[in-house]
């Protein structure tokens, strides 16, 4: 396929046939599932504070932590079609009844569940996108999928703030009017979603049960993955760093919305700013940073330098006294969260041997969740420790945390860039070129 037609191939692939319906599908029930998560986490801060919205959180990367492999088995084992159907409807009765909660324990335990409906459907849909197209066109229909899950955050950050003008009722609900519309909004686009995979055509396909009764267990690969990415010296700098990464920037998602209420004393739109820069930053990062920079720079060492730019960019956020300032920095850090994104997996694809991928990305996957779980767990005690400690702005905890956490990025960039310079230095000119260009030098000079 030459470069001029693969704009053609990929309108055709999301304009008709049954992976478009998939696509559309998905699109819709990502954009579902962050309109839904954000709309938590402000209904979180409400109900508990800081607290609710570390449980809510923990309430959503727990499941996926423990139990990922579960929804594999089913898809390996009922018809997929009906699981994602499934999903679907589960998610959006889960999303009505969000409307009702008026404690932190019910919103976590509703979440969970939540996160449970969104394991059944994941694993179902990537495993069906192969068998409805062809080879050939599989690395263009897995990145539209990628491009349709995380593309949608910003749009999903968009619609949150705009709910946030919506005239408010009174009602003895703990929810907002902006939160009461994107639980709607949320059910609606699951339902739609449904709708869509109701219609799914899937080419059936025979299973070798024999190969699937001597698989191994997920633990099992899960264990040989991370003894793999332990073991290789090329890999191992970026999957950890990932982790630490998260483990640095992950503070933004706990304290985002105190951050924006009580450091910049914005109301809940604040908050929703903040995320829609984030998300907007992420989306130019994934589609113009990750596209263009891997043409010119090594994958491993644009991650690095990614990391550098968002370890820069949150500690400067963390000094900012408006929202819209803040929210700039906040750009800049989705920006290179993108760019890192991308720039992480690309290295994992062209690095690691196909027997070995699928355990390095469920290895890396959750280090992810490891890292973000300890953010969560040390942000909130970390901000009262912390409080009083520094001078001027920085005196108050929830801006030191920021700031510690952005020092945490860049020190992990600094650190997998040094892991790198072997790379760096072999990209330079040989002695036999620069005798070349110093004598066509000379010669210019004459």
């Amino acid at each position: 396929m030459t470069t001029t037609d693969q704009p053609i191939g990929v309108l055709k692939l999301i304009s008709r046939g049954p992976f478009a319906r998939l696509w559309w599908s998905g699109l819709l029930s990502s954009l579902g599932d962050w309109v839904a998560f954000f709309a938590i986490l402000s209904l979180a801060d409400r109900v508990g504070n800081e607290v609710g919205i570390v449980l809510a959180l923990v309430a959503r990367v727990v499941p996926a932590f423990l139990f990922s492999g579960f929804g594999g088995v089913l898809a390996d084992r009922v018809d997929r079609k009906w699981l994602m159907v499934a999903g679907d409807i589960g998610r959006a009765v889960l999303v009505l009844s969000l409307i009702f909660v008026d404690s932190v324990l019910g919103l976590v335990v509703m979440s969970a569940i939540l996160e449970m409906f969104s394991l059944l459907f994941q694993p179902a849909k990537e495993a069906t996108v192969p068998n409805l197209v062809d080879e050939e066109s599989l690395p263009t229909a897995n990145s539209l999928s990628l491009t349709a899950a995380y593309g949608t955050f910003p749009i999903g950050a968009g619609i949150i703030w705009a709910m946030g003008y919506l005239p408010r009722i009174d009602n003895s609900l703990a929810v907002t009017t902006a939160e009461i519309g994107a639980f709607i909004f949320d059910a609606f686009a699951f339902a739609l979603s449904a709708l869509l995979l109701v219609g799914l055509k899937v080419p059936t396909s025979r299973h070798d049960t024999q190969k699937r009764e001597q698989k191994t267990t997920a633990l099992t690969d899960l264990v040989d993955g991370v003894k793999f990415v332990a073991a290789d010296r090329g890999i191992r700098p970026v999957v950890f760093g990932m982790g630490l990464a998260l483990l640095g920037g992950g503070v933004l998602i706990v304290l985002g919305n105190p951050f924006a209420r009580d450091v910049l004393n914005a109301d809940e739109r604040g908050f929703y700013i903040i995320l829609f820069a984030l998300g907007t930053g992420a989306a130019l990062g994934m589609g113009v940073i990750g596209v263009l920079g891997s043409r010119t720079v090594r994958p491993s060492i644009l991650f690095s330098l990614s990391l550098l730019l968002i370890g820069g960019s949150l500690m400067a956020a963390s000094a900012i006294t408006t929202v819209f300032g803040a929210a700039a920095w906040i750009l800049v850090v989705g920006l290179g969260t993108g760019a890192a994104y991308v720039m992480g997996f690309t290295h994992l694809q062209t690095e690691v041997d196909d027997d070995y991928r699928g355990r390095a990305f469920a290895a890396m996957l959750a280090v992810l969740r490891l890292g973000l779980l300890a953010s969560m767990a040390v942000a909130l005690p970390l901000k009262t420790l912390l409080r009083g400690l520094l001078p001027g702005l920085l005196s108050d905890g929830i801006r030191a945390v920021m700031l510690l956490g952005g020092a945490v990025v860049l020190t992990t960039g600094l650190v997998t860039l040094w892991s790198q310079r072997e790379i760096i230095k072999g990209a330079r000119l040989s002695s036999a070129a620069r005798a070349t260009l110093d004598e066509v030098a000379r010669r210019r000079s004459r």
